[in-house]
């Protein structure tokens, strides 16, 4: 029995990626495999790449040393001088969107590791840079949190370019055009996101069933443990009060069920009595 790689009848590049099998009949192709194991270690390259960036970014101070601003201060990234090299240019550059490229890295990695996919990089790749700018012009349109470090924005210099390129080419106030500017934008930034990380109609539709099947589940145990807590509610009846309360409310309910003296009917009593004769 031999290892062949399954290139397929006419071998392409595209279909040598996709799994090793056993042939017995065929006999191996050892060019096929290297391409293969290449392509493997190329994806698990990518996955340690993007695991190292979203380090970098998550541990982004403005006050490290970088080719934008230099001090004396100890660097504070986790991945050191060389992070905050790599941080501090792609959060002035693309803000928000900087973590775009980890999403890019990451999924291609992903693809490339287990097959699924990763021949569909070469036709994806003009699409990246435009859907990193839709994205980083989308964050521009959002006023930034307190803190943000950034002075440009959300979207860094790109997206704060781009925005302002966007609203001067709007007819009109744009003003009143902020809603559907930012529902085109946000709309714009998912297709070109989607086409760059390469999902195609099919996984576009699983991962919708998945989204609804979960916020379904979410709204099914809501509902249940709602009416668990009804259910419990009901059997448990109100809650009693205990001491002094308790003893108050008793009281209150006699004077209520008539059997105990009632004070309005205790003072008329007394009244009709007249005062008491003193004994002799």
């Amino acid at each position: 029995m031999t290892v062949m790689w399954n290139a397929g009848e006419n071998g392409t590049p595209e279909d040598m990626h996709r799994g090793i099998g056993f042939d017995e009949a065929a006999p191996a192709r050892p060019s096929a495999l290297l391409y293969a194991l290449a392509i493997r270690a190329a994806g698990v390259a990518g996955l340690v790449l993007a695991i190292a960036l979203a380090l970098t970014l998550g541990s982004y101070d403005e006050g490290d040393a970088s080719p934008l601003s230099a001090n004396g201060e100890p660097v504070g990234n986790w991945l050191g001088t060389a992070g905050a090299m790599v941080a501090d240019p792609l959060m002035h550059g693309l803000g928000l969107a900087a973590w775009g490229l980890v999403a890019l890295i990451g999924v291609w990695g992903w693809r490339m590791t287990t097959a699924r996919g990763d021949e569909r990089i070469w036709g994806r790749l003009l699409v990246m840079p435009f859907a990193l700018g839709a994205v980083a012009i989308f964050a521009a349109l959002h006023a930034p949190w307190a803190g943000w470090p950034i002075p440009s924005g959300l979207g860094g210099i790109l997206g704060n370019r781009g925005a302002t390129a966007v609203i001067h080419s709007l007819p009109g106030d744009p003003r009143n055009l902020l809603a559907e500017l930012t529902v085109g934008t946000a709309l714009t930034a998912l297709l070109l996101a989607a086409a760059a990380l390469g999902v195609t109609l099919g996984e576009a539709r699983a991962a919708a069933r998945w989204l609804w099947r979960s916020a379904m589940a979410l709204r099914g145990r809501r509902v249940a443990d709602e009416a668990e807590d009804t259910g419990r509610a009901r059997r448990l009846g109100p809650a009693r009060p205990t001491g002094r309360a308790a003893r108050a409310a008793d009281a209150a309910a006699e004077r209520m069920a008539g059997l105990g003296p009632q004070p309005a009917d205790a003072a008329t009593a007394a009244a009709e009595a007249g005062p008491a004769t003193p004994a002799r």
